[in-house]
């Protein structure tokens, strides 16, 4: 008989499991999704996505189903899984459908046509024979099971009035689940399921797997089990709870709060800085620093229209910074004759909610009115978006986004006359997971009415798209290189496929009368890390894969070029667009306009750079500033540091603060100067991440 999951043991098991690097492996129907009756109707509760989507950011987790893969997948489209696997196992990214899977359909389809009730699905790698409608359920079944058993080579998998029939020799869940522990280096599993098809899975056996079942049960080698699944979802709170509170002993979080966490605060204030001496004036070199006064005033430039295109992950290692492979052909052969590109460009953050707003106010996310939670929100009272400054100039500005965090409910829409999103990227509704043709579509939609394009009056316009396809998790594109099946090779599939449709943007751009007084600004949001100092995906860290991004200034009358001997962030890009489209000059920006070294107005100097990463309900507090070619890393509230010498390392493989005592002690000093810069907001109310100082909770 299976134990409760909740009790004293398997709550030791659960914490012990947490504490590792495990492998999450969930089924699909019955365990994240109700069963009903008729299985095209089936969907995932929100409460439930909201929580996988918790969860996933802190696991790997791979789900695998007995659904063909292109089925669950579009039921799980932008969730940050580690990986799908459908056909109970069979099925994998590119797995092709075998030719007996034909044939038996074509005899199962003679044989039991005068069954009624009985359906017969075609799932590619194997069938399902369907009988929850028929009249006599248990006469169904015996018929359908004589009809299967006279297959050759079959192997009956039963399920929920239900009856499988797959490949003698495909893999299961089982050897399913195995694989991609391997696969992602994991130490331990714990897998979740409520059918017979999950038994595979089950059987894996030893002291670092935990097999849940939904649903206690005598005949069955799960050793553990919950009620239902309501019991699901407070498994996935407990399971983020384990990796965000405090280490010591506390009951399972209850779901109330656990949603709570999840939910969007509105209230904050702001409070000052941690009392630090605060210089009269920015040093040279420091990342904070008003642009130097020229001796003579440039001369008046024409203002430009500005259209701003990010790409949802995408890593700065490119074709054009050395990377092999050729995965932005269009982009490239677009930078080679029209942009002035930075080979080290960098984001704000590490995650899209942390990076993208602070980048349009021109400020670190830290120094920000916000609330505490992943998807953040930057209340409009008190942060000042570059298209709220554009708009109020009387410039038209456009938002057409793939990413479901620039629905209005996360306030990303400040500014934009037009704001209009796509279902997809991580929108927690119905999504697709397919978006950058659809999303130039709409892009190129908006960009040909007249009314956005051409306001009249000598104004400009604005304009944003934000792509989404590179984003974890990763599909195929018919017609597109196919590189493998690692993650990376799967990454890069993608970015190939959404450099395409940029590339069609960017012709798009070109046909227009209004081209030659465009600029187009070329970037990401943050990388994607794949290993790189045992990290994986983005978000958490601040590590070079995921804040170093391609960083494309392409602007009439700029000589196209390649810089790599500066760094370049996002803190630059408002006060640029703000540049660009004639806005006045504003101190609130916290950096300066790159245009005048785009145009060759004033030479690039060297600046040092911040990534910023404030707490929020599912991350920890992190800041790194690179001076030079020397990057230290602080974590948590300063309590221990890394320091990296990016020019020997770029991937930052080792870490010199012990073996470079005295370089370390320069780098605090200078951590300390520009962190002295950045007031600190306290984000009321929120969750409390005990443990932390007053006022240097987020």
């Amino acid at each position: 008989m299976t134990r409760h999951l909740f009790a004293k043991d398997g709550r030791a098991r659960l914490a012990e499991l947490a504490a590792r690097r495990p492998l999450l492996a969930l089924d699909f129907d019955g365990t994240l999704c109700p069963i009903v009756s008729d299985r095209d109707r089936a969907r995932m509760p929100a409460s439930t996505r909201r929580l996988l989507v918790a969860v996933a950011r802190l696991y790997p987790v791979v789900v695998v189903s007995g659904r063909a893969r292109a089925d669950v997948a579009g039921r799980l489209s932008g969730l940050p899984l580690a990986g799908i696997v459908g056909n109970h196992g069979a099925e994998e990214v590119g797995t092709s459908a075998p030719s007996s899977v034909r044939r038996w359909l074509t005899r199962l389809e003679r044989e039991l046509a005068e069954l009624p009730g009985v359906e017969i699905e075609d799932k590619g790698a194997s069938l399902a024979v369907h009988y929850r409608r028929a009249p006599r359920p248990t006469a169904a079944w015996r018929a359908i099971v004589a009809a299967v058993d006279r297959l050759p080579g079959v192997r009956r998998v039963e399920g929920h009035a239900v009856v499988n029939v797959v490949p003698k020799r495909a893999p299961h869940k089982g050897s399913a689940v195995s694989s991609w522990r391997r696969r992602l280096g994991a130490d331990s599993v714990l897998y979740v399921g409520d059918d017979v098809t999950d038994e595979d899975a089950f059987a894996l056996s030893g002291p670092r797997f935990l097999a849940v079942r939904v649903g206690a049960s005598r005949s069955t080698r799960a050793s553990h089990h919950v009620k239902d699944q309501s019991e699901v979802e407070a498994l996935l709170a407990e399971l983020v709870r384990l990796r965000t509170a405090p280490r010591r002993a506390s009951p399972v979080l209850p779901l109330a709060a656990l949603a709570a966490s999840l939910a969007l605060a509105a209230c904050r204030r702001e409070t000052p800085a941690p009392t630090r001496a605060e210089p009269s004036a920015a040093p040279v070199g420091s990342a904070s620093a008003a642009p130097a006064p020229a001796d003579a005033a440039p001369e008046a430039r024409t203002p430009l229209n500005v259209i701003l295109i990010f790409i949802d992950s995408l890593r700065a290692d490119v074709s054009w910074t050395g990377y092999p492979r050729q995965t932005t052909p269009r982009i490239d052969a677009f930078r080679r004759d029209h942009c002035v590109a930075y080979a080290n460009g960098y984001s704000l953050s590490s995650y899209t909610a942390k990076s993208v707003v602070p980048a349009l106010v021109g400020e670190y996310p830290s120094a920000m009115e916000r609330d505490a939670y992943f998807f953040t929100r930057y209340p409009d009272a008190k942060n000042l978006f570059v298209s709220e400054r554009a708009q109020t100039a009387g410039h038209r500005t456009l938002s057409t986004q793939a990413h479901g965090y620039f629905l209005p409910t996360f306030l990303t829409h400040q500014g934009f006359d037009v704001s209009r999103t796509l279902p997809g990227g991580v929108d927690l509704k119905e999504v697709v997971s397919v978006t950058s043709e659809p999303l130039t579509k709409l892009a190129m939609e908006e960009l040909g009415k007249p009314e956005n394009t051409a306001p009249g009056g000598g104004k400009r316009f604005f304009a944003f798209a934000h792509y989404m396809d590179p984003h974890h998790t990763y599909e195929a594109h018919a017609g597109f290189e196919r590189y493998g099946l690692k993650p990376r090779d799967l990454y890069d599939h993608e970015v190939l496929y959404t450099d395409h449709w940029v590339g069609e943007l960017l012709e798009f751009l070109k046909r227009q009368s209004w081209w030659k007084e465009t600029a187009v600004l070329i970037s990401s949001d943050h990388g994607e890390s794949f290993g790189e100092r045992d990290h994986n995906r983005h978000g958490h860290e601040l590590w070079e894969s995921v804040i170093r991004v391609p960083w494309l200034l392409c602007v009439p009358g700029a000589k196209p070029r390649l810089v790599e001997d500066v760094r370049r962030s996002h803190i630059d890009l408002a006060p640029t667009i703000a540049d660009l489209m004639g806005l006045p000059a504003e101190p609130a920006f916290r950096g300066q306009s790159l245009v005048p070294e785009v145009l060759g107005d004033r030479p690039a100097e060297k600046r040092r750079v911040i990534a910023d990463q404030p707490r929020a309900d599912l991350m920890d507090r992190r800041r790194a500033v690179i001076d030079g070619d020397w990057k230290i890393v602080a974590f948590g509230d300063d309590k221990a540091f890394m320091l990296f010498d990016l020019a020997s390392d770029p991937w930052e493989k080792e870490d010199l603060s012990a073996k470079k005592p005295e370089k370390l002690a320069e780098m605090k000093k200078i951590y300390e100067e520009e962190s002295a810069k950045i007031p600190l907001v306290e984000v009321l109310p929120g969750p409390d991440l005990k443990g932390a100082p007053a006022r240097r909770r987020w």
